[in-house]
């Protein structure tokens, strides 16, 4: 039996010893954390090219025809179309003309260490059903005359996102930073069901929404609060999302052509590639199957709208090995053949780009860089 419990001591012993070194090896990333992090991209390579593989070109090609029928934007309809989005989301064919309701400047020493940030302040926009948006606007000390807004998605607070908000700024740019509706700053929430009563805005996505009338608008409106209030203001709006906020950015890009550079971040894929490719997946975020909407009008039309007209663009970036959402190849569906037709009939300019070195659902070092060379270049 004594010699049981020593044996038994003595593993313990030997896992707590393990399981120290361990957490040393990640928290100082010293030997052997190179090692361990390039099996671990190894196997997600493998994961990726196992359960995802690359369609046959025979079934791209009829994959390709199908899509090409849902595309129902014309450079003649283009107006009209936009029309009919702005009607499912809000109620109204016109852009709303609502503004951001209070501002002010704040310290917020989690930035501090921002390069070139003179200071920082804090918006909030009121909705309707006690629904708010509260953000940050971070103000460079030598500015470019441009502004960027940053959406940071699902993940959660702005906060996420400081890596990507501090070379924007360190390049000069203005950035209204904010998140999904009840995420981040946004989730002590007291939403208003008709006159039935409450809920609390304790839920992890917005199926909540659906008892809303015009769900979407509540995505959608602190984006364009923010360019109505300060559109005058700068050279130019561009704007970037992550995950959530890519959604966001496809859709506000499509209705609002004040937005002259969208970059979407695994946020969207066409419906019928998406099914194509993961068809053990369900639609989605209860906004992005909202089927009033995407059931007649697919995202294919929403690439182009946002990049229609001279001098404005979209991209559609997706993270080659990203745990959480659109890895792989499924883009090669329309990488080419869209961008051809988006400049030919709508003079407009359209472009994927797959980060294959980004093993996290973010926006990595190559993909940002990609981004500041578009955003220049245009």
């Amino acid at each position: 039996m004594k010699n049981l419990s020593r044996k038994n001591s003595i593993l313990f012993l030997i896992f707590m010893a393990g399981f120290i070194c361990g957490a040393g090896v990640f928290k100082f990333q010293i030997f052997p954390y190179s090692s361990v992090v390039t099996a671990g991209r190894y196997v997600k390579r493998i994961f990726v090219n196992n359960n995802y593989p690359r369609l046959s070109r025979h079934k791209i090609d009829s994959l390709r025809i199908k899509l090409e029928k849902d595309i129902i934007v014309t450079p003649r309809n283009l107006d009209s179309l936009r029309k009919q989005i702005l009607l499912k989301v809000f109620g109204d064919t016109c852009i709303p003309s609502k503004v951001i309701d209070t501002i002010f400047q704040i310290k917020d020493a989690d930035y501090d260490d921002i390069k070139n940030l003179k200071n920082i302040e804090q918006f909030e926009l009121k909705m309707s059903n006690g629904i708010k948006s509260i953000g940050y606007v971070f103000h460079p000390q030598s500015s470019s005359g441009s502004a960027v807004i940053w959406h940071q998605g699902h993940g959660g607070d702005i906060i996420l996102g400081k890596k990507n908000i501090s070379q924007f700024v360190a390049q000069g740019y203005t950035v209204f930073s904010l998140c999904m509706p009840l995420k981040g700053k946004n989730t002590n929430t007291q939403i208003a069901i008709g006159g039935y009563g409450t809920l609390k805005s304790h839920y992890e996505f917005h199926e909540v929404f659906q008892y809303l009338d015009y769900p979407l608008s509540y995505f959608l409106l602190p984006v364009i609060s923010i360019i109505n209030s300060y559109y005058g203001n700068y050279k130019s709006f561009s704007m970037v999302g992550i995950s959530g906020g890519g959604w966001t950015t496809t859709l506000a890009a499509s209705v609002d052509p004040r937005i002259k550079n969208s970059f979407s971040v695994a946020g969207t894929l066409p419906i019928r590639v998406k099914l194509a490719y993961y068809p053990d997946l369900a639609f989605g975020d209860y906004e992005q199957s909202y089927w009033p909407l995407f059931g007649q009008i697919d995202y294919v039309n929403l690439y182009i709208l946002a990049s229609s007209f001279s001098e404005r663009s979209h991209y559609q970036i997706y993270n080659l090995y990203d745990p959480c959402c659109f890895y792989g190849y499924a883009s090669e569906v329309f990488d080419t053949w869209l961008d051809k037709r988006i400049q030919s009939q709508f003079h407009g300019n359209f472009d994927v780009f797959i980060d294959s070195s980004n093993f996290n659902h973010t926006v990595s070092k190559r993909t940002m860089s990609y981004i500041l060379n578009r955003i220049k270049s245009n």
